[in-house]
């Protein structure tokens, strides 16, 4: 429509010919008549020029439609596609045909396209589409077939490596059976599994190799890796050939190896029973040297027969892996069993001597009765059992009777023992021993059994049990006694700091009051004993230490709840000028109070904080003082009720204090409500 709009424009303000011809007319702007833009012939013609238009147009929007199958080489969906596809996890040779067919097709079809197509009075040009769409593709088809080459190339290295491995696995020589075995399940596998699948990978790298080479260069790498690959199934057979060789040749060593060691491991074993049947002839040595000699051998002989045991589980290790039935060795297990009670012969024979040694000639205090007793009674039930075991063997048999009347024989000291060496004995016992013996029987320190055993005790040894139980009994005291001071020790006060006051207080002391119940209780108990003699003046003076501590405790708590109560009603100074013997006696129970809580925190031992100069003494006085004191208060508090009845609705607490702040009337706000009925509050001006 432009066009039209020029045509009509050019024709305005053209200047009519009379004016060119007679110059004298040019000042008259004559002009020749034009046709103005709405006129009816401008706007038919418009019209008939659009009409023409769109029925023409109509022809090229119908051939546009010939270019809808390659919008995608234009838009980039054809290329996001190939990118999608060549991130994929399997690259499918088949796939990658049908890429390259359906890119190729495209190609074609466009190159038989018109560059110039003449429609009606248009006339359209299509060659720099045409080449475009043709370049697209053929970008996406080389995009395809590099990343095809990048892969071939990847998986012939990976075909190669792999083949490499197998080689060089098959080329090793197994040094033992373990080796060999490992190598010869390695061929199997390989050939039945692992070189199957890798023919299977060679014969699609062929496949695709074939494909690639119509479409790509390949490079001298490409051409030598490609080759390997191919030669790679005809140079492994050989391989698999000579270790199977190897591997026969193995087996025979491997074989004649195991039947060597069964061979000498039996000839061992043989040997170890002989030497065990010497011991079934023999006796226990009369001499502690002879006796170790021969606990040594047994001794060499247990480490041997473990070493066989050893040697027994490496043949069948090496039969297992040789896929053999497992040997048994079942002497090695017999050799052990028929060993044992010899063992167990001769070494309760050498214990009970070496112990008898220093039962006689060690120190007598350092016996104790009841574990020789222990000793004693276990290997007679050791010596026993094995006389019953040792039937067949007349000669260890009877070193087994021998030991056993050893032992019932120093059985015969154990009364001696059980009164001499008691370890609770003290001179007093000694000394009532002596009495019935006749001479000093203490003896030193260092005094063997042996010595004490010369002295004939076993004619006195009824009375001499006597004083020993005695000396049991008083023994069971002294160690209660003991025992409850030791505990003791140990107990402490738990002290809080009480308000802003630099004064701590005690804290709960219900576990210390259960100790001590529980002690003054077992205290009593002892004194009530028989044998309570040589402990009387010391029970008696813990029993006077554990009732003085019960009192001070009472007084304590006691003095300790009140001055609480009425440390902050003497804290005002309008209540000490309102009561002042009552404030100056209470001044004297704070110094009292202040001074035992002082020396209370700097040792918190009960023993220790209790025993303080005076301590009962001084709490009691305060408790009296304090009785006196909150009979005073009652009555000055009796007082003031009396002058004002209101103050009697008040508990004591409450009447406190509104009285220890006379100087501030609000004080009273809070309690009107009790004091006058329906008075909630007043207001002070």
């Amino acid at each position: 429509m432009e066009v039209v709009d020029e045509i009509v424009n050019s024709a305005v303000d053209i200047p009519r010919v009379e004016t060119l011809i007679f110059p004298q007319l040019k000042s008259h702007n004559l002009h020749l008549h034009s046709v103005p833009q709405h006129d009816e012939l401008v706007l038919a013609t418009r019209e008939e020029i659009n009409r023409i238009f769109s029925l023409n147009w109509l022809g090229i929007e119908s051939y546009l439609s010939v270019y809808s199958q390659y919008k995608s080489l234009l838009n980039g969906v054809a290329s996001n596609e190939v990118e999608e596809f060549l991130q994929s996890e399997q690259v499918v040779l088949k796939s990658f045909k049908e890429h390259f067919d359906g890119y190729n097709r495209l190609i074609d079809q466009l190159y038989v396209l018109w560059v110039d197509v003449r429609l009606g009075i248009f006339s359209l040009s299509c060659t720099e589409l045409n080449q475009l769409l043709i370049s697209n593709g053929r970008t996406l088809l080389n995009q395809l077939s590099l990343f095809l080459a990048q892969h071939n190339r990847k998986i012939n290295k990976s075909i190669c490596e792999r083949y490499e491995e197998i080689a060089k696995k098959l080329g090793e020589d197994p040094d033992d059976t373990q080796a060999m075995t490992e190598l010869r399940k390695f061929v199997e596998e390989a050939q039945s599994i692992t070189i199957t699948g890798l023919l299977e990978e060679v014969k699609e790298s062929l496949e695709r190799l074939s494909f690639i080479i119509e479409l790509v260069d390949l490079t001298d790498e490409d051409v030598k890796m490609n080759s390997s690959a191919f030669l790679w199934p005809k140079r492994i057979d050989p391989l698999f050939d000579e270790a199977r060789l190897k591997l026969l040749t193995n087996q025979e060593k491997a074989v004649a190896k195991v039947n060597e060691m069964k061979e000498n491991l039996e000839k061992v074993l043989n040997g170890l029973d002989e030497d065990i049947q010497e011991f079934k002839e023999k006796e226990v040595g009369r001499d502690m040297s002879e006796m170790y000699a021969d606990k040594k051998l047994l001794d060499d002989i247990t480490k041997r027969i473990l070493e066989c045991h050893k040697e027994s589980q490496n043949v069948n290790n090496e039969e297992e892996l040789l896929e053999f039935n497992a040997t048994p060795f079942p002497l090695c297990q017999t050799l052990i069993t028929e060993k044992a009670p010899f063992d167990t012969l001769w070494n309760t024979a050498i214990n009970f001597f070496e112990q008898q040694d220093k039962w006689l000639n060690g120190p007598f205090s350092d016996l104790d009765a009841q574990t020789i007793q222990n000793e004693l009674d276990d290997k007679t039930k050791l010596m026993l059992k094995l006389s019953r075991q040792l039937t067949n063997y007349p000669n260890p048999k009877k070193s087994a009777s021998l030991i056993k009347q050893k032992l019932e024989k120093f059985k015969d000291y154990l009364p001696i023992i059980n009164v001499v060496c008691y370890h609770g004995l003290r001179d007093r016992h000694w000394e009532k021993m002596s009495e019935v013996v006749g001479f000093p029987l203490k003896p030193k320190p260092g005094t063997p059994l042996n010595k004490i055993l010369e002295l004939d005790l076993g004619k006195y040894i009824e009375q001499l049990e006597e004083i020993t139980q005695i000396a049991t009994k008083e023994s069971t005291i002294e160690k209660k006694m003991k025992d409850m001071k030791t505990e003791w020790e140990e107990i402490e006060f738990i002290m809080t700091s009480y308000r802003d006051t630099g004064v701590s207080i005690l804290s709960s002391i219900d576990d210390i009051q259960i100790k001590l119940d529980d002690h003054v209780l077992q205290t009593q108990t002892i004194r009530g004993s028989p044998f309570i003699g040589p402990f009387e003046e010391e029970s008696k003076t813990w029993q006077d230490t554990l009732v003085r501590l019960q009192k001070i405790l009472d007084n304590w708590l006691k003095c300790q709840a009140t001055w609480l109560y009425l440390e902050p009603i003497f804290s005002s100074e309008d209540i000490c000028a309102q009561m002042p013997v009552e404030a100056k006696k209470f001044g004297v129970v704070d110094t009292y109070w202040k001074e035992v809580m002082g020396a209370a925190v700097k040792d918190t031992h009960v023993l220790v904080a209790t025993g303080q100069q005076n301590m009962l003494e001084r709490l009691i006085d305060s408790n009296n003082l304090l009785e006196e004191i909150q009979k005073g208060l009652n009555d000055y508090l009796e007082k003031k009720r009396l002058f004002f009845p209101r103050f009697f609705f008040l508990s004591n607490d409450e009447l406190l204090e509104i009285l220890s702040e006379t100087k501030d009337p609000l004080r009273v706000q809070p309690h009107l409500k009790k004091c006058f009925e329906g008075i909630a509050k007043l207001k002070f001006t």
